[in-house]
């Protein structure tokens, strides 16, 4: 997790700088960080899931949001599509 870190430090600002564009980033992983040794069993954090907008309006995500999610909200957010959320 420390080496996918670094990376994502260094190609954050890149892409936000790149070309002055608006940008939607998102940075989304099958499970956030574990604190355990391989082999132990101990706690496991649920997604990962990173999103930045460029207008900084995240009311449409909440604490609990599922991957599934994801492309809805931006798909309803910023090309006005009404598609339900998934539980």
């Amino acid at each position: 997790m420390l080496y996918v870190n670094s990376l994502i430090r260094q190609i954050v600002p890149l892409l936000l700088d790149h070309d002055g564009d608006k940008k939607i980033i998102i940075i989304q992983g099958d499970h956030g960080y574990r604190n355990y040794l391989p082999g132990e069993v101990g706690d496991r954090l649920g997604i990962f899931n990173a999103i930045y907008f460029p207008d900084g309006d995240y009311r449409m995500i909440g604490d609990s949001v599922i991957a599934v999610n994801t492309f809805r909200i931006i798909f309803n957010k910023y090309f006005s599509q009404q598609l339900p959320l998934l539980k």
